[in-house]
């Protein structure tokens, strides 16, 4: 039985997969900067203008326990951790 780390990573390659394959030429072009959750088994997604709205839209239509993975279109990763640097040097 794989692990959930083994399972999140798997999840991961798969939902990249179908994005870069199926949606990326799509979508980046008009939904710069939204977020997609996209539910790996079926192909199925949602496109809100945040993470929350997307999940609850997907979990609207997916109400079973499913994972979606979210992504924020055009860009490498979904969220930006830490802050920005104001001050002076």
């Amino acid at each position: 039985m794989a692990s959930e780390k083994q399972q999140r990573s798997e999840l991961g390659t798969r939902a990249h997969a179908i994005y870069d394959t199926e949606l990326r030429h799509k979508l980046e072009p008009h939904e710069h900067g939204r977020y997609l959750a996209l539910e790996v088994e079926t192909g199925d997604y949602e496109i809100a203008d945040s993470i929350v709205a997307a999940n609850e839209e997907m979990r609207e239509r997916h109400p079973l326990p499913t994972l979606f993975y979210t992504f924020r279109i055009g860009y490498p990763a979904a969220l930006k951790l830490g802050g920005q640097f104001g001050g002076r040097l």
